[in-house]
Order: structure tokens, then sequence, then C-alpha cells
């Protein structure tokens, strides 16, 4: 996973990005801000929530359709339950929900949660019609600046390659995942496809071949729904 350590503060956090992308986002603020004021809001107001998490999906499914991809939160089913989750956790009051503002419109949002003193990074998207300004470094670098006012040790990235992620991050730790299975027949082959099957180099090259190919990929998500109402 990846990890922002707040030790060095804000400003040590920025100063540790590649010296090309402080200048892009230096320039970015200066151009946005003629337009209005750049502003992170932050809410737990459920009304408010659901109105950036609308927004959200239509941003989602946008950005994903101009790259001729599609966006989970294209799914209903999908989308009902995000947003039964963010509602729950609004409830609860452990919701992290901010949008990134320019003057009144909305050009990035983030979805997570805080726990202990760690501001936990989940759900994250932004305006492509604000891209050419990298809404997305913006929005970070205002978290990073709110988790430092609330005295947060870190802002957790969580696990996923993305560059932006190495970009941020000043350390990694390791994420150890824990397969159960029932100790029945079933459970047993199960286990076997998953350990056996799944250790294949051919098998592993075939998915990372589909992975490379936006229509593999969504032959293969469609094809997993079929199976799914199937079962």
């Amino acid at each position: 996973t990846y990890l922002i350590m707040l030790s060095e503060g804000s400003r040590g956090c920025f100063q540790r990005l590649p010296s090309r992308l402080q200048s892009y986002l230096r320039r970015s603020e200066r151009e946005l801000s003629r337009l209005g004021p750049i502003v992170l809001r932050s809410s737990d107001r459920w009304e408010t929530v659901r109105d950036w998490f609308s927004l959200y999906c239509q941003f989602s499914v946008r950005a994903f359709g101009q790259r001729r991809q599609d966006s989970a939160f294209g799914d209903d089913r999908y989308r009902t339950f995000v947003r039964d989750v963010l509602e729950r956790a609004c409830r609860g009051r452990y919701i992290d929900a901010n949008a990134l503002t320019v003057g009144e419109r909305v050009i990035a949002i983030h979805f997570g949660y805080s726990i202990h003193d760690h501001l936990n990074f989940v759900f994250t998207t932004f305006d492509s019609d604000f891209a050419r300004w990298r809404p997305g470094h913006l929005l970070i670098h205002r978290l990073v600046q709110l988790a430092e006012q609330r005295r947060n040790s870190l802002v957790d990235l969580f696990s996923g390659e993305k560059q932006y992620k190495r970009q941020w991050s000043n350390r990694q730790e390791p994420v150890l995942c824990v397969d159960v299975w029932r100790d029945t027949l079933r459970g047993r082959l199960t286990r076997w496809c998953v350990q056996g099957l799944g250790a294949s180099p051919v098998l592993r090259e075939v998915e990372r071949t589909i992975r490379r190919s936006p229509i593999l990929l969504r032959l293969a998500r469609r094809t997993k729904r079929v199976g799914q109402r199937v079962a």
C-alpha cells in the first residue's frame, strides 16, 4: 500500500514531488484561480454527499467513455451498492467526503474514511473538462493539507499500481491477502483451481493480455456479468 507520511508536513510532501509536476501544479493553481477561488469543501451531511456522488458517477462514466472503456459506476447495481455504503458511512460519522471547487463549480471529488489518525483515500475522480489542469493532483495536495490541519499522521492511498501514487507516496508497505475456503469438496476444488491454475505462467500471461486490451477487457466483464446472472 502507498502511504504519504506527514512527518515532513504538507510542504515537505509537495517538495518531494518531481520538479516538473511541481511546476505544473503551481501553474494550474495560478490559471484556475483566475476562474474563481480554489476551495476544498468537506461534508458529512448525506444530502450533500448524495449530490456529490451523483456528480461523481457522471464524471467517472464520461471520463471512461472518452477512453472507450466502461466505468463501474455505469452499472446500476454497483452504483447502488456504493451509494448505500456512503450513506451508512455518513450516518456513522466516519466518512471523508471532499469536493474541490473553482468558484461554484466542482472539478474533483473524493470519498474515503478516517480511522484513528489516518485519512484513507478510496474513491476519486475529476471533471475531464479540467483535465489539462491536473485536478486529481490538486485534490491530493489539498487533502494532504487537510490531513496536516487535522494532525493526521498519514494519508493512505492504498494499493494499485498507479503513477500518481508512486509520485506522492514516501513509504510503501506490503499488502497481505488471505484466502479462506470451506473444508468441503467444493472448497478444496476451488482452492486447487485458484492456487494451482492461478499460478500458471500461461494463465497469468493471458490475464495480462486481456487487461492490456480494452476490447478483450470489456468482453471479459460482459462474460462475467452473464455468468453471474446464470448462476
